[in-house]
């Protein structure tokens, strides 16, 4: 980068977005500020006051498998220079990364430079690893403001107990995609039913095996054949290549666990894309058959309401009936 550009970029003080290519030339590069350092005209300080950065919002890094060149932008540049995202909420991320401690440094200092982060994507470039270590996630859980917290195209090494960990954090969870390099227990769902009333999407890799309800620990309104901790706001559940046996099991156990109308996505063309297809079917009648109920018990107790209304017009308007009687009546 030329002395010139750097000067532009430091003036650049509204930036919101920026879309960093792996092709891109690196806009930032390192030798040259590392000179402008040892000669004393620029510090440390001036690097995390690099004033493009403190009023960007959103931020996508698209590395590549040629991101280990130094003329181009990679995501460990951007995180590992000393930059500080100050109001930076949005962040969508491929980084090449090879070894689950490069991919856990990483999001180590996601944590640490962009302190008001609320949705971060996690993709894989291509030739990178395919899986993430739960170390990986387990910093990023420390973001306090996070909201979204989505991988794609790669695995998390996680079980069940992670992901009790992550429903758990926090109740203000709106979208989490979380696929696992094993298949977790359907139980992972009811953690998040329980835990994060405000969750709109959900994506995990399950197992084939369906748990009964009653669950331990969970209540059930047996009389309604509902249970009493549904999704509130639930309505996109990921499963990518969960595998599936028993899709009728399966979708009346969604169909009891979440209140409203579920899309359920599925890898598409994979193995088991028509199995979920019919769970998807099944959960849309169920649930339709449940609305119905519900209008039709809405509707009789207006019936009962009006009725009850036209008795009491009834007899306000109505006159009065009075008696009177003499004394000298017999």
């Amino acid at each position: 980068m030329t002395p010139k550009l750097f000067t532009i970029l430091s003036r650049l003080s509204n930036l919101k977005v920026l879309l960093m290519l792996s092709s891109t030339p690196n806009f930032v590069d390192v030798d040259f500020v590392k000179t402008l350092m040892k000669q004393k005209l620029i510090d440390d300080e001036a690097i995390k006051e690099f004033s493009p950065f403190h009023s960007l919002t959103d931020l996508f890094i698209c590395d590549n498998n040629n991101s280990h060149n130094n003329q181009v932008l990679t995501t460990s540049t951007v995180l590992t220079f000393g930059f500080q995202f100050l109001k930076l909420t949005h962040l969508v991320c491929s980084p090449f990364t090879k070894t689950s401690e490069e991919i856990t440094g990483l999001m180590e200092l996601v944590h640490s430079v962009c302190p008001i982060l609320k949705i971060i994507t996690i993709k894989r470039p291509s030739g990178s690893s395919t899986r993430i270590p739960w170390q990986a996630i387990q910093a990023l859980l420390k973001c306090p403001r996070l909201r979204t917290l989505e991988v794609f195209n790669r695995t998390v090494d996680m079980e069940l107990n992670d992901i009790h960990t992550v429903a758990t954090n926090r109740s203000s969870w709106q979208s989490i995609n979380l696929p696992s390099t094993q298949p977790l227990s359907y139980e992972a769902l009811l953690y998040f039913a329980q835990n994060c009333p405000e969750l709109g999407k959900l994506g995990l890799t399950l197992d084939n095996i369906v748990i009964e309800l009653p669950y331990p620990h969970i209540n059930v309104d047996t009389s309604s054949n509902k249970t009493d901790i549904l999704f509130s706001s639930l309505h996109t559940l990921n499963v990518g290549e969960s595998p599936i046996t028993s899709p009728v099991n399966i979708g009346i156990f969604l169909s009891r666990i979440c209140g409203n109308t579920l899309k359920i996505i599925s890898s598409e063309g994979g193995k088991y894309s028509q199995s979920w297809k019919t769970v998807s079917d099944i959960v849309d009648s169920m649930n339709s058959t449940a609305r119905v109920r519900m209008l039709n018990k809405e509707v009789a107790g207006l019936r009962e309401t009006v009725a009850g209304l036209k008795r009491l017009r009834k007899r306000i308007n109505s006159p009065p009936q009075f008696k009177v009687k003499f004394k000298n009546e017999s």
